[in-house]
């Protein structure tokens, strides 16, 4: 009679996994993982920096479109102002045209330095 032999294919003895010490083995087991979490905290790192800078330039275009609007709204002042006054020809009307011409330098200059600050980033 022959003898019965269990076949049990993780138990083959020229397995190379199964040549290496224990320690190695678990070494391994642990490394694999720690590996896969190593990459995955770079990829979101990364990525959370890509976010930023995204979100830096976003906020720079909302301020250069801000600027834009508080010069519209100076430059429709002054268009008022003009109006009424050619309407009344009283100069209590050419107030908001004087104040126009006295902010419309600061905010053209504010305007071009907030241009030339999103030309130069976006150029990175």
């Amino acid at each position: 009679m022959r003898s019965m032999q269990t076949y049990f294919p993780f138990q083959r003895k020229n397995n190379p996994w199964s040549r290496l010490p224990v320690s190695y083995r678990g070494a391994i087991i642990i490394a694999i993982p720690a590996t896969c979490l190593i990459v995955t905290l770079v990829a979101w790192i990364w990525s959370r920096q890509a976010a930023l800078e995204q979100k830096k330039q976003i906020d720079r275009a909302r301020e250069l479109l801000d600027q834009s609007n508080r010069i519209l709204t100076i430059l429709v002042d002054a268009e008022t102002g003009v109006r009424g006054y050619n309407i009344s020809y009283e100069p209590e009307f050419l107030e908001p045209y004087e104040q126009a011409i006295t902010n419309l330098p600061n905010a053209l200059d504010r305007f071009r330095q907030l241009a030339k600050i999103t030309r130069d980033k976006s150029k990175l």
